[in-house]
């Protein structure tokens, strides 16, 4: 698995941390926008 991979599973785990205890807002410093389901 490549770092790029790695870094965007970490990522990607970051956002459903934030998104189930933040309502859904992100705490991170990463300009992605999370679709709402």
């Amino acid at each position: 698995m490549s770092e790029n991979q790695m870094r965007r599973l970490i990522i990607l785990k970051c956002f459903e941390d934030n998104a189930s205890s933040v309502d859904g807002s992100s705490i991170l410093p990463i300009p992605v926008e999370i679709p709402k389901i």
